[in-house]
């Protein structure tokens, strides 16, 4: 999205990519809140940040409602749960993934990319409804859950399946199951979630783009403003 933004009637120049790792996207949120509110700076975040936080965290440093304008959706993906060497390759598919975790609460566990997230949630929700307890293990960001469950420290791990593609068709882990509606065209040999009787578990998620409050509507409608002066760090769309 940063090189392609440079060169059009947004932004003269490529975007600066700054990555804000950590707390789930929180400290992004919190950078954002605090820059300037002439749309010369975007946060893209997934949709958890906004709608889920306020409802888990007691203690928030960003009102979504009050302190960002939504700009506009970036993307839609599905999650996906995968397992590793340290469950049994006769694991196949979700059913099986949970009679094992049952056998086996010692290591009967899942990683997300953050807690409060939106993958966390989908772990938690498959042991409650089917009477498994499933240990949650929190990490910074996906890649590094995703290199402990091919590394064998970690049984399982839920976070968006497109992180778990390179490592599934190598072999090093197993995809069981995804999220979405219809089975991932990237993988469509993996059953989804309702495929395998867990409907509860279709989720979709989008990541957005968000600017700053009080980000004047010219500084991103071209319908408004097209026939007006634009300054060239104005990239909000």
């Amino acid at each position: 999205m940063g090189d392609r933004l440079g060169g059009t009637a947004y932004a003269k120049n490529n975007a600066i990519v700054d990555t804000k790792a950590g707390a789930g996207g929180r400290i992004a949120l919190e950078a954002l809140k605090m820059a300037a509110a002439d749309g010369s700076v975007l946060a893209m975040t997934p949709f958890s940040c906004m709608s889920l936080y306020p409802h888990i965290y007691k203690k928030l440093a960003y009102d979504p409602l009050k302190d960002f304008v939504p700009v506009g959706t970036a993307s839609v993906m599905h999650h996906g749960l995968a397992v590793g060497p340290l469950v049994p390759g006769s694991v196949k598919n979700v059913q099986d993934f949970l009679a094992w975790a049952r056998a086996n609460p010692k290591d009967a566990s899942y990683g997300s990319p953050a807690a409060g997230s939106t993958p966390h949630f989908i772990g938690a929700l498959l042991g409650i409804n089917n009477n498994v307890e499933l240990k949650h293990v929190p990490y910074r960001g996906s890649v590094p859950g995703v290199t402990d469950v091919v590394g064998g420290q970690l049984a399982a791990m839920v976070t968006p399946h497109g992180d778990f593609i390179p490592n599934h068709k190598a072999g090093k882990l197993r995809l069981l199951a995804t999220s979405g509606k219809q089975r991932s065209p990237f993988v469509p040999e993996v059953a989804t979630f309702a495929e395998q009787g867990f409907a509860d578990l279709t989720v979709e998620e989008w990541f957005g783009f968000y600017a700053p409050a009080k980000t004047p509507d010219c500084c991103y409608c071209r319908s408004q403003c097209r026939d007006q002066p634009r300054d060239q760090g104005q990239i909000r769309h």
